[in-house]
């Protein structure tokens, strides 16, 4: 176990670094990678199984897939593939990264509701809670829970890999992301029909009190975490900066896009994708740059500077995943699961 000190002690170096500058450096990434080889050579028959392949691929497909729909930075999916490493990994299961993820993002999800709360006004949480709670809202994650969600979690159980509340939660945001990102506005019929199927598919279990209370609990977590306090946290996670000062890599909170008239004029929209329509109206927009500011977009921008009826812009702050990630590391080696199933079998 010595060797999980150095693996500590750099991890904690990554915190306050991601903390104070906003990014994790590669080579304390490195560092840590050093480390596990350095313990593989002195017992790599340990690790000469199946079950650690599936386990080191299941990381990778969590780091990579959360970077792919923008639910963390690059470096932090590489920082939660090495530290995935050093997890014991059980055989014949290998579903071990899915609980050091439960463990990351159920602390998150709370430091991070705590926080907004306490920064918000009155006023602003009587409005984020009309947004977060509106009839459509609730119909459409609705029917992702009912069928989209089901038939991802299916081949979990069949796994025998424990299945939870928070489970679904991030199942369903990870859904949503991915929705997101890459489908288009039809996916909503999809997810009708797919509801559709589970109920004839699962309607022994689906007309049941325990299900439906399941299904309320799920439905309106999920609004609260995703719309409610996302919508209050739009204003705490982001941070106006100079238009001379932008620089290559920032993440804008605000689109600028030319004005409707026929005289060439310039506004700009905030860029909060609360709704697949918000969503699918933003990509529609003929914003000038990216979301991700590049060298050609800076140009662009200062090009068009003085023509600005602004001098800021919003800019998304950076969110210190790396403590998080730390923090669900060291639950997951105490409870060697994710700490929720730990505590509900005590």
């Amino acid at each position: 176990m010595l060797y999980l000190v150095p693996v500590l002690i750099i991890s904690a170096v990554i915190c306050y670094d991601d903390l104070k500058n906003g990014f994790i450096r590669n080579k304390y990434l490195l560092a840590i990678l050093l480390i596990f080889l350095i313990k593989f050579s002195f017992g790599y028959q340990s690790f000469l199984n199946s079950s650690f392949l599936y386990h080191m691929l299941f990381a990778s497909f969590i780091g990579i897939f959360l970077y792919s729909i923008d639910l963390w930075s690059a470096a932090d999916g590489k920082f939660f593939m090495v530290l995935s490493l050093f997890i014991p990994f059980r055989i014949p299961d290998f579903y071990t990264p899915l609980d050091f993820l439960i463990n990351s993002a159920v602390p998150l999800f709370f430091a991070y509701m705590i926080l907004v709360f306490v920064k918000s006004k009155w006023k602003e949480i009587k409005g984020a809670f009309k947004f977060a709670f509106d009839p459509y809202k609730i119909f459409l994650i609705t029917t992702v829970y009912l069928g989209a969600a089901w038939f991802l979690v299916l081949p979990l159980s069949y796994l025998g890999i424990p299945v939870n509340i928070f489970t679904f939660i991030i199942i369903l945001f990870i859904i949503i992301e991915f929705i997101n990102k890459f489908l288009s506005f039809n996916i909503e019929i999809l997810f009708v029909v797919l509801a559709i199927l589970r109920i004839i598919l699962d309607f022994r279990n689906v007309y049941t009190a325990g299900f439906l209370a399941q299904l309320a609990m799920i439905v309106l977590l999920f609004l609260f975490f995703r719309y409610f306090v996302l919508r209050l946290g739009f204003k705490i996670n982001t941070r106006k900066i100079k238009i001379k000062d932008l620089k290559p890599g920032m993440d804008l909170a605000e689109g600028i896009r030319k004005g409707r008239g026929k005289k060439i004029t310039y506004e700009k929209i905030p860029l909060f994708q609360a709704t697949f329509y918000d969503f699918l109206l933003q990509k529609k927009e003929k914003f000038i740059h990216s979301k991700e500011l590049t060298e050609e977009d800076i140009k662009k921008i200062r090009k068009i500077r003085k023509d600005l009826p602004f001098d800021s812009i919003l800019v998304h702050q950076p969110m210190p995943f790396a403590v998080f990630l730390f923090v669900g590391f060291l639950l997951t080696l105490l409870f060697e699961t994710n700490f929720i199933h730990a505590i509900s079998n005590l």
